[in-house]
């Protein structure tokens, strides 16, 4: 797993897949920072759903419990983020 990766003049967040948990600190912090940065462009409601976008593998189904009215929440990213942090 590479936590962020240059495209032309922009940096972007990694899919992160489970397969390397030491790695997984390092990408919430991204993710985190990542979803802050958006704050103008996106309604926190969308931040669950946008957060999902970049998990893959064995960690989307941690997350596969959520129904979208809980992503779509304000709160929705915090339960995405609290489902990895109980593996991870």
């Amino acid at each position: 797993m590479t936590t962020i990766a240059k495209d032309e003049d922009k940096v972007r967040l990694e899919r992160f897949d489970g397969t390397e948990p030491a790695g997984y600190k390092k990408w919430r912090r991204k993710a985190e920072l990542m979803l802050l940065a958006l704050l103008t462009i996106f309604e926190k409601t969308r931040w669950g759903p946008k957060l999902c976008k970049f998990i893959l593998g064995e960690v989307e189904e941690l997350v596969e419990y959520l129904t979208m009215e809980k992503l779509c929440k304000e709160d929705g990213y915090q339960k995405v983020l609290e489902a990895l942090d109980k593996k991870y």
